[in-house]
């Protein structure tokens, strides 16, 4: 996810993100370092940044054993 509250964010500054999306600056900016952002959160800046957030868990059948994570 390198960047990618940063991308959605666009030329919105952090400050405005927070206010619009509740989440504090400080978040924010840390989300925008790296620090993983919880999919709730996630979902509040995509909402708020026009995108939108699809989790994908799916069972693997048959794959190589050396791919396991």
């Amino acid at each position: 996810m390198d960047n990618l509250v940063k991308k959605m964010r666009g030329t919105i500054s952090q400050a405005e993100l927070a206010k619009i999306t509740g989440i504090s600056q400080q978040s924010i900016a840390q989300y925008e370092l790296g620090r993983f952002a919880r999919p709730d959160k996630l979902k509040r800046i995509a909402a708020a940044t026009g995108y939108r957030v699809i989790i994908t868990v799916e069972k693997i059948e048959n794959e190589d054993k050396d791919n396991d994570v």
